[in-house]
């Protein structure tokens, strides 16, 4: 082989040899590049991922924020309308109660003659239908609905027999028991609606003040009893 011909040899070898060196050059750039943008997708697919998880957290958390509040304000609304319900009943019963009072003193206080009974059977009317509206007015009330049951049936019999008392000028204590009763009524009543830790002690003074009304109620028929058998004996006595 003579010069020419291995110089030629030489001068293709570098061509193909610059020719595969920049092939593998480029295919190594390509894959470079590949790689790098792979990984560059991975990373913006990852911050993606994780700007959308905090998002979707941070709406989590707002809106979690916003039934808390929802329901606090639920439950302020809830404790509103029921102070207001209990501001009501109490008022209900204020009324009730006041009004039973009045009713009582007038049945004991106005003088009024024996024959005016359907007066003081009005007022007894009145009295039970004052009853009934206590007991509407809150479950808290029977027990002192209980208690005054028997009320307003003695004292319209002890108004009765203290009017024909009168009447027949006889020495009757109708009267002094009506009017004690109507006094720890007008006193122990309101403390009731006012102070629940005397209530027990209100039921208790008010139970044994309608016992003595009944009592008294009782012994008052017999004593009418006996006053008209007198008048009967006496009306039937022969004139001497």
């Amino acid at each position: 082989m003579n010069s020419d011909e291995i110089w030629l040899l030489q001068l293709w070898s570098g061509v193909f040899g610059a020719a595969i060196s920049a092939v593998l050059a480029a295919g190594v750039a390509l894959l470079v590049v590949t790689m790098t943008n792979k990984h560059q997708t991975k990373i913006a697919e990852a911050a993606k991922s994780a700007q959308e998880k905090q998002a979707a957290n941070a709406l989590a958390a707002q809106e979690r924020m916003h039934a808390e509040q929802l329901v606090e304000q639920r439950a302020g609304l809830t404790r509103q309308l029921e102070e207001q319900q209990a501001e009501t009943a109490r008022a209900r019963q204020a009324e009730a109660i006041m009004e039973f009072i009045k009713v009582t003193e007038k049945l004991v206080y106005e003088d009024r003659p024996a024959k005016e009974e359907q007066d003081t059977f009005g007022h007894i009317a009145e009295l039970r239908a004052g009853l009934a509206r206590i007991r509407m007015s809150s479950p808290e009330t029977n027990e002192l609905c209980d208690v005054l049951e028997s009320w307003p049936y003695a004292l319209g019999r002890l108004c009765i027999s203290s009017a024909f008392a009168r009447e027949q000028h006889r020495a009757s204590g109708d009267w002094q028991a009506m009017n004690t009763a109507a006094t720890k009524l007008h006193t122990f009543l309101p403390a009731w609606l006012l102070h629940k830790e005397s209530r027990s002690k209100v039921l208790k003074v008010l139970k044994d003040a309608g016992e003595v009304l009944q009592k008294r109620s009782r012994q008052s028929d017999d004593d009418v009893e006996q006053a008209a058998d007198a008048k009967s004996e006496v009306a039937t006595e022969p004139e001497s």
